[in-house]
């Protein structure tokens, strides 16, 4: 079961909490989005899935282009000006996609995906600095096999998680790439159903985590993985009660200091930190059903970024940033008349940031295109922090303190105390 929807299903937006902050952060931070001109392949449907950021003039986005029938690989690179689509080997299979991108240098790039044939296996492209060439990754299972992120320290190191199938279960797996040829590593598996990792993030080659889901019995949970060059482990993690969906993305700032994100299933999104002992639940960004990508500077220092679903059934963006303590919301374009999602962000600095994603006047249809935002920090005054206590309501549908319903367009830039009752959505 590879469950990556793009937005999870809620009819309004209510919040549950004891003590609204209206305010904006005094430190250094992204609090402006802006929409870049970006890309499309001409082909009637085209949509990025992933970016890494080396620096504020270099950037590899990745993604797919679908005319109806045919899925191809779509990549285009940053200068600090524009975006510009750049070619990729053909892989010469039926349908072909890349998930994730990790650079390491302007010249050393790993960029990992799926192609499909009579069936999908995990596929890889590799940049030099001069010419993009494809990877093979060793087949694994008995059946199809995936590819959801890679992370790269080095042109010689590189860490790539995902799923394979082996019947009668999905299996997590988990490859290394040392500059000449990937690897598989042992990697647990506990779920007897399903597992998947979505999602890995390196601070050292000795010190990386990857995140998922696994399931037994239709029963889900968390999947956090701890490992290094040679040898992973599971960590134990927690699951929200209705949990049912998964963790889409990992950020390590620190060996002690990871932030996972994604949801969980009735409508919210899930946050899980890490402190170098733990991992523990903590409330999501205030508006967000579902997170799809994070990128940490320090351990005060997170950009989320997904999509929450608005009154008429479209999705709109979301950006969220963490200051260790409470989530900022800034108010984030969404260009689509219809859905708009972003599905990864990276920072170079604390106030550079680029999101990715996709947009399209209709419900995720076949005129789907990219979307690009640059995310930094604007010179302009500050609000003044303003506290508004209201009373709890028992209901799991209650008002903000102007007793209206609000979407985040109509909203100010918010956030919401990691004490205070984690938001809850209607549905």
């Amino acid at each position: 079961m590879i469950r990556k929807s793009v937005v999870a299903s809620a009819a309004t937006i209510a919040v549950l909490l004891g003590c609204l902050i209206v305010k904006s952060s005094a430190d250094a931070a992204v609090n402006t989005a802006t929409v870049v001109p970006s890309p499309d392949s001409g082909r009637g449907f085209t949509e990025f899935r992933s970016v890494s950021c080396v620096s504020a003039t270099f950037c590899v986005a990745v993604g797919n282009s679908f005319d109806g029938y045919q899925s191809k690989t779509f990549l285009v690179v940053w200068d600090g000006t524009a975006w510009t689509q750049v070619s990729t080997p053909d892989l010469g299979t039926n349908s072909d996609t890349l998930e994730s991108i990790s650079c390491a240098t302007t010249s050393s790039c790993v960029a990992v995906g799926t192609s499909s044939s009579q069936r999908n296996f995990a596929t890889s492209l590799v940049w030099d600095g001069t010419t993009w060439t494809p990877a093979a990754i060793p087949a694994v299972g008995d059946g199809s096999s995936y590819m959801h992120s890679v992370t790269c320290l080095s042109a010689s190191s590189c860490i790539a998680v995902g799923t394979y199938d082996f019947y009668p279960s999905q299996l997590s797996l988990v490859v290394s790439w040392d500059g000449n040829q990937w690897t598989q590593m042992a990697s647990p598996s506990p779920g007897t159903d399903y597992n998947d990792l979505y999602s890995v993030s390196c601070v050292t080659a000795t010190s990386c985590t990857a995140i998922g889901f696994f399931s037994t019995a239709d029963v889900s949970q968390t999947l956090v993985l701890s490992g290094n060059d040679s040898s992973w482990s599971q960590v134990t993690s927690p699951t929200p009660t209705s949990f049912d969906w998964g963790l889409n993305s990992v950020s390590c700032s620190t060996a002690s200091s990871c932030m996972a994100v994604g949801a969980d299933g009735t409508n919210q999104s899930l946050v899980l930190l890490w402190d170098g002992n733990n991992w523990s639940l903590s409330p999501g960004p205030i508006s967000a059903n579902r997170l799809e990508g994070v990128s940490c500077m320090d351990p005060s220092s997170c950009v989320a970024v997904g999509s929450y679903e608005d009154e008429n059934g479209g999705a709109q963006t979301i950006v969220a940033v963490w200051d260790g303590n409470v989530w900022t919301q800034i108010t984030s374009p969404s260009p689509g008349a219809g859905f708009n999602s972003l599905r990864s962000v990276s920072c170079v600095t604390a106030t550079t940031c680029t999101a990715v994603g996709v947009t399209d006047d209709y419900n995720y249809g076949t005129q789907a295109r990219t979307l690009v935002l640059t995310l930094s920090e604007s010179q302009s005054p500050e609000p003044t922090t303003t506290t508004t206590t209201t009373t709890t309501s028992t209901s799991t549908s209650t008002s903000t303190s102007t007793s209206t319903s609000t979407t985040l367009a109509d909203s100010p830039t918010t956030s919401i105390a990691a004490g205070a009752i984690e938001p809850r959505f209607t549905g």
